[in-house]
């Protein structure tokens, strides 16, 4: 806090100036695992590109994603082809076998009838995930995905292992349902330490559920749990309709604005430059609301195209720098 003296005749004002920075306690990417059906050579490839992409950036977790089918547009046709990836588990396993550095791994896991048909068929699931695959991190996704054991009883189970684990925020749910900040709560009271939000295009929803969330806290005497804000560059028109239909809010003006540049590199260099202003309209609202949450910042890229991947260096060092 700063104090600012003014002195008038007659009359001494003292103005009370409060300074909150935005408590960001982690830098991390996201990634997705290759294809089940790479061969040796492939994967080991594709682990050293990782691995590579690790060094160079200066984070302190990597999330790995749990890839499924799923078909909740049933008005938008999947622009990419699903292809089934490796287990996110044995990639956790194999980064931190090959990797020295002191990184924490986020291994997702989505709740589907291959994984969690049973309270006991989970509970397997769970103890191959930490005494064969050393996952000590788990974010869980609840889905709509075959028949699956319930979320609290998921929750409950990955307790008994002691592991650390939590679930995802979705900035689009909290525009329509206005609820997602009681949701997350909820949640958070199941055992539930973090949680990962959808990428954003749009700042006015996640502000909005931040702050509703922070007041929640309060009227509860609580404390907050960390949200992990995701962020992610594109360039391409199709990358862009993926996005939308990952459920991803992105404006026609927003859209227009990136894709009208002259090349792909330019497209995407202008999705850098939205997603570092959003992050600083973020920034500017948790300041001037004194917002207590802490925040992770991750960047992440859904598309399987060399440049946008490669794009996740400069967001994530415009996003450091802002």
């Amino acid at each position: 806090m700063i104090t600012l003296i003014v002195k008038k005749p007659l009359l001494i004002k003292i103005i009370y100036i409060y300074i909150v920075s935005m408590n960001i306690i982690s830098y991390s990417i996201g990634i997705v695992p290759p294809p089940n059906d790479f061969d040796k050579e492939k994967y080991d490839n594709y682990l050293s590109k990782i691995i590579n992409r690790i060094d160079r950036s200066d984070i302190n977790s990597v999330l790995i994603y749990d890839i499924q089918e799923n078909d909740w547009h049933k008005d938008m046709s999947r622009p990419f082809k699903y292809q089934k990836t490796c287990d996110p588990r044995v990639l956790t396993s194999d980064l931190k076998k090959r990797y020295s550095r002191d990184i924490k791994y986020f291994t997702y896991v989505a709740l589907n009838q291959d994984n969690s048909s049973t309270c006991e068929v989970f509970e397997n699931f769970i103890k191959d995930a930490v005494n064969i695959y050393s996952v000590e991190n788990i974010v869980l996704v609840n889905t709509t995905n075959g028949n699956h054991i319930l979320l609290e009883d998921a929750c409950r189970i990955l307790k008994n292992f002691r592991i650390n684990f939590g679930g995802v925020v979705i900035p689009e749910r909290h525009r329509n349902k206005k609820d997602e900040h009681k949701r997350i709560y909820e949640r958070s009271k199941m055992g539930m330490s973090f949680f990962t939000s959808q990428i954003i295009y749009n700042a006015d929803n996640i502000i909005t559920f931040l702050k509703d969330y922070n007041e929640l806290l309060k009227q509860n005497n609580d404390t907050p749990c960390k949200i992990i804000l995701s962020f992610a560059p594109f360039g391409r028109a199709e990358t862009c309709k993926f996005l939308e239909w990952l459920g991803v809010e992105i404006s026609l003006g927003t859209s227009n604005r990136i894709l009208s540049r002259k090349s792909t590199d330019e497209c995407i260099d202008e999705s850098i430059e939205i997603c570092t202003g959003l992050l600083s309209l973020i920034k500017f609202t948790y300041q001037k609301n004194q917002l207590t949450i802490p925040i992770g910042i991750n960047i992440e890229s859904v598309s399987k195209f060399n440049n946008e991947q490669d794009a996740v260096d400069k967001l994530l060092l415009m996003l450091k720098e802002n």
